[in-house]
């Protein structure tokens, strides 16, 4: 017989190519005419081609059913009839096996069509357990000569049959099943011994000895069911169901089960499973599942996908969906009655956790739900705490296994709850099991409940255990063996993957327990690599090959109607298409057609089969796909633009692509999800090239890097340099367009780059023109905005009083025209900025109460906007003020909530600040070499993000650390760097206290430096006069007097000391600075 795939010719006795595996014919059911595989109806008859599959048949018979019906009326019959139907339907349901015919009083069902699943042997016997208990306790409401119990014998037998198109299957093994039940003694079951040989593990079966049935040649053996055994799990029968067993990991699968049990003790544990693409990790947690079988336990199960990994919760969303139990044909207002359903089967209250969680199940406000009225950075925080929340309550009924399968392409949102999972002072009965590839670098602490598992590749012992295993115990040639070890590199997948295809070529005959080559070996006998290997299997597929390249194209998982809508072919062919690509065992299928959805079996399965199209097929796929999406699914198109992004992207469309690359990171940024923001505008710009240099390139290059700019902003900081390069180029193209009205934003958000990386002459020139164009516009926002960047690059260079009155103005006209309802071009509020630096202004300029009213504005203000970012910028300005004062407890309580704020939301600017306050609170109360330490190395970091400003005051912290600890000299070191840094940087707002700081190190040296100090002080003096900064020019002159005290020279010192003091203000007298002040003077009044 010819194949009709490889054209080779094969003896008559074969069923398959002995060269390709293609099957090498149908034959009709009706008929018997053997027809092409690639046939859709019988070549003689017509009929469509039925397919052969294996069936566990069962046949229930109602006992005694002819007496009952004569006992019965005819009514009264019918309704005990209906209600055993209905019993047994519900019980086959619950079990997913197909009720195929009611015969009179019997029951026919099939296990294994039109769904195969891979213990439907054991399904079909629980199955019958089930029925033969619950038909016992049907009850009806009436009663003649006693009461009805019903009784019921079932016979069951596995085989091939032949399934047409009428659903009927045709073959031995239902004349079998049904012979079977006639020698059953009522209720019990009897089945035969090719059932029994894939159950016997499982049940308790008494043997029966052979038996004819009529219509049969052979004898039969025979088995009665008496009940379940203790054995749950595949490990458990692996033995005698012949599983292949995991080879090379019984230490790791030991350590996983050590873990359950330490979990389940109450002391919750996480395991990280990292290994390359088919090194077993996804086999490994199949074990520990499978040994969990039997035990009560919750498990939430979800994997990361590439196109998701820009998608905000991605793999919760799916979880979400799986665990609440949508299905396709569901109402949005049934989705929403199963999500209140399960929020309160947990304790949660709907009202706050249904506004949350709904969007990420695409469920919108119009289905019944009022939206939280909060910001979108406060709904990102709930949402993260309610995902928290639902997943740490699903622990209080029974212990959870929850698996994140493939972080290496997890999304930065999920990253972050796992994160909060992890920061979890307690993670009660939760086994977290998370998978990656080596590129994935975790990042959590180590503590007693964090555990690593590296998974090796096998040896080559172990790599000939395993495929002896696949090869079902028989022994491989060594010639096969040999090339098995040196192709698959000890990869588990690649093994099996591999032996099976050679146990599918034709090329090995079995002989007593071991295989022989029936030829030389050919040169294709064993495919390079197991992506050939995977590629072979496809190649077998026939026309379904298509199909599945299309659905690889489409992506990991496919859905029934998008590959409707893109298939050019028949819906029958299509369906005949999927079933084999089922039954191949590449795919999975959830759900009923057309609500169906598709899924690869294993990522490389997709891989290959997309990696086998030309360039050319792909990049017309990716385009039908994403044209599809937009003109047929809409709401894909809203809901999920880095969706079109990707396939547009591929199909190389640049300028669609970069228009859903935009709307995907603006739809991220809505939601705070910043690092996914950042990687959607990034794509959409490394498309631009492809692009004619036109208007409209420009256009939408601007819009990118604006978005851009403010997105690594939020999440790396100001001074990265992919800041200043984002908006530099923006500048560029804003003079390109001509357009004023996005050049502003453009300088705005650069002079805030230029500040903070404390290139103050730069940031000067780009504030002045901001302000400018405030004054020009008379927009109240960009007025505001320019007010207060450009007050706050003057106090920075030292002009304290005109940086102070500018700021005065921000908050004067931020004031007038409420602008707490503007919205601004840059992360943080003017106000919150503005009041912020008010507070540091006033205290320096001597306005103690108005310094410290700044700073408590500040932060009721950031409170009330209620967005983290604020709240933490006001908190560590508020650390900041407290250190300059010397009240350190404050300024630590202030850092510690900049820090948890920062840490949660991923402000690196914040975070490296807040840690720096904290730092110099400790080491000023005793910290010693931890604040040292904590500073210095924070610092570090800080400088190479590309941070400058500020330096001079936290190395002058540094200082004082030093100083506290003992280590003179370390400080006096750390000062000359800190003043070299202001004159560098022209950053002169702290040069005042640097210098007198100076001044007391060189004191504390001793006479030797003294000439020195006094230099320092008077300088300190004359700084802060300049500047207007006179509680500063005080602090100075304090020091200089005292120094001339000791010297025995004190009339220079004692005037400007008096003159100091006369200027600060009645309110400030509290300080303990004045208060010594006044002392001095008041003992030294005759030197006036």
């Amino acid at each position: 017989m010819r194949c009709y795939s490889c054209s080779t010719n094969n003896p008559d006795h074969l069923d398959v190519c002995s060269k390709c595996g293609v099957c090498l014919e149908n034959r009709c059911a009706a008929c018997g005419i053997a027809n092409s595989p690639q046939g859709q109806f019988c070549r003689s008859c017509g009929n469509r081609l039925a397919e052969r599959r294996q069936l566990t048949v069962l046949f229930c018979d109602l006992v005694g059913s002819t007496t009952l019906a004569e006992r019965l009326g005819t009514e009264e019959w019918d309704l005990v009839l209906r209600a055993y139907y209905e019993r047994c339907r519900e019980i086959v349901d619950r079990n997913e096996g197909h009720v195929a015919h009611y015969l009179g009083d019997g029951v026919l069902v099939y296990f294994g069509h039109p769904h195969a699943q891979e213990d439907d042997a054991q399904r079909a016997i629980r199955t019958a357990l089930a029925i033969r208990m619950e038909v016992k306790k049907l009850k009806f409401g009436f009663q003649k000569e006693g009461a009805l119990e019903l009784s019921v014998r079932m016979g069951i037998d596995t085989g091939e049959v032949i399934v047409g198109h009428d659903e009927m299957a045709v073959g031995e093994t239902l004349n079998i099943a049904a012979r079977v039940q006639t020698l059953a003694d009522p209720d019990t079951i009897v089945m035969t011994a090719a059932t029994h040989r894939l159950v016997e593990p499982y049940f308790t079966c008494q043997g029966l000895g052979t038996h004819s049935l009529k219509g049969l040649a052979r004898q039969v053996q025979l088995y009665r069911v008496e009940g379940e055994t203790e054995v749950q799990t595949r490990m458990q029968a692996a033995a005698t169901l012949g599983i292949v067993p995991l080879v090379g990991r019984d230490k790791e699968a030991n350590f996983l089960w050590e873990c359950w049990q330490r979990t389940c003790s109450g002391n919750g544990q996480v395991v990280l499973v990292r290994g390359e693409p088919g090194i077993g990790k996804s086999r490994l947690i199949e074990v520990l599942k499978c040994h969990l079988a039997g035990e009560t336990f919750s498990l939430l199960e979800c994997y990361c996908l590439a196109y998701d990994q820009h998608t905000a919760f991605a793999p919760l969303s799916h979880l979400l969906r799986r665990t609440i139990g949508f299905k396709r044909e569901d109402s949005p207002q049934e989705k929403l009655s199963k999500l209140r359903k399960a929020m309160e089967g947990l304790g949660l209250v709907p009202e706050d956790a249904i506004p949350l969680l709904a969007p990420l199940v695409s469920l919108t406000p119009d289905v019944g739900y009022t939206p939280r009225n909060v910001t979108p950075l406060r709904a990102r925080q709930l949402t993260l705490e309610t995902l928290t929340t639902w997943l740490l309550r699903s622990t209080e009924t029974a212990p959870v296994l929850f698996i994140v399968e493939d972080l290496h392409w997890i999304d930065p949102s999920s990253l972050e709850l796992l994160d909060h999972l992890m920061n979890q002072q307690r993670l009660p009965r939760m086994l977290m099991l998370l998978t990656y590839r080596p590129e994935f670098q975790a990042k959590w602490p180590a503590n007693e409940g964090l555990h690593s598992l590296d998974l090796t590749r096998l040896t080559q012992e172990q790599t000939v255990e395993l495929a002896t295993h696949v090869a079902h115990g028989r022994t491989l040639p060594d010639e096969v063996l040999q090339e098995m070890v040196k192709r698959t590199d000890g990869v588990p997948l690649f093994v099996e993957e591999l032996t099976k295809t050679i146990l599918e070529s034709g090329f090995l005959k079995p002989v007593d327990g071991s295989y022989e080559l029936s030829g030389p070996l050919p040169a294709r006998a064993i495919p390079t690599t197991v992506q050939d290997s995977l590629m072979a299997r496809l190649d077998r597929l026939g026309s379904a090959k298509t199909l599945a390249q299309l659905g690889a194209t489409i992506g990991r998982d496919f859905r029934h109607d998008v590959l409707q809508s893109l298939v050019e072919r028949s819906a029958m062919d299509m369906e005949r298409d999927l079933a084999r690509l089922i039954e191949s065992n590449l795919v999975t299928r959830d759900g009923v057609p057309p609500l169906a959805t598709y899924s690869f079996r294993h990522a490389l399965i997709q891989e290959t089969a997309y990696n086998s199209l030309l360039q050319s097929t792909r990049v017309r796929h990716h385009e039908r796909i994403a044209r599809v999406l937009v003109e047929r699914f809409p709401e894909v198109a809203e809901n999920q633009p880095e969706l079109l992004a990707q396939h547009f992207s591929s199909a190389g469309c640049a300028r669609q692509a970069a228009t859903y690359w935009k709307k995907a990171g603006s739809r991220a940024m809505e939601r705070l999800a910043n690092k996914e923001a950042t990687g959607h505008f990034t794509a959409g710009l490394d498309l631009l090239p492809q692009l004619p240099e036109d208007l409209l390139r420009i256009s939408l290059e601007l819009e990118l890097r604006l978005q851009l700019g403010l997105s690594i902003t939020a999440s790396d900081g100001y001074a990265v340099p992919r800041v200043g390069e984002a908006y530099q180029r923006a500048r560029e193209l804003c003079f390109l367009l001509g357009n004023n009205a996005e050049l502003y934003p453009v300088l705005r958000n650069l002079c805030s780059f230029y500040i903070v990386r404390d290139d103050l002459n730069n940031a000067r020139e780009l504030a002045e023109e901001c302000l400018r164009l405030g004054q020009e516009t008379h927009r109240d926002d960009y007025l505001i905005e320019g007010y207060t960047i450009l007050g706050y690059v003057l106090t920075y260079m030292g002009d304290l009083e005109k940086g102070t009155a500018l700021l005065d103005k921000a908050m004067k006209e931020y004031r007038s025209c409420n602008g707490k309802r503007l919205k601004y071009p840059t992360p943080q509020e003017p106000g919150v900025a503005s009041l912020c630096l008010l507070a540091l202004n006033r205290w320096m300029l001597g306005d103690y109460s108005e310094g410290s009213r700044c700073n408590q504005e500040a932060i009721e203000l950031a409170e009330e906007l209620n967005r983290p970012f604020d709240i933490a910028y006001a908190h560590c300005f508020a650390a900041m003020f407290h250190n300059l004062r010397c009240e350190f407890g404050s300024a630590g309580r202030h850092a510690e909530v900049t820090i948890d704020i920062s840490q949660r939301h991923d402000f690196f600017a914040w975070l490296s600040w807040g840690t720096m306050q904290r730092a110099i609170a400790m080491g000023r109360q005793g910290g010693g070499k931890k604040a040292i330490d904590q500073l210095t190395d924070t610092l570090a970091a800080w400088q190479a993000g590309g941070g400058e400003i500020a330096t001079s005051y936290f190395l002058g912290g540094l200082a004082d650390v030093y100083r506290a600890a003992g280590r003179v000299e370390d400080a006096l070191n750390t000062v000359e760097k800190a003043i070299d840094h202001a004159m560098r940087h022209d950053e002169h707002w702290y040069e005042s206290v640097l210098y007198r700081m100076r001044g007391e190190l060189l004191g504390l040296r001793g006479t030797s430096t003294a000439g020195g100090a006094e230099d320092d002080f008077s300088r300190a003096v004359e700084i802060a006069r300049v500047q207007g900064a006179k509680l500063l020019e005080l602090q100075a002159a304090l020091r200089l007097h005292v120094l001339c005290l000791g010297k025995g020279r004190p009339e220079p010192s004692f005037a400007v000391l008096k003159a100091a003091f006369k200027s600060l203000p009645p309110d400030a007298l509290d300080i303990p600075d004045l208060q010594e002040a006044r002392a001095l003077l008041d003992g030294g009044r005759g030197l006036s």
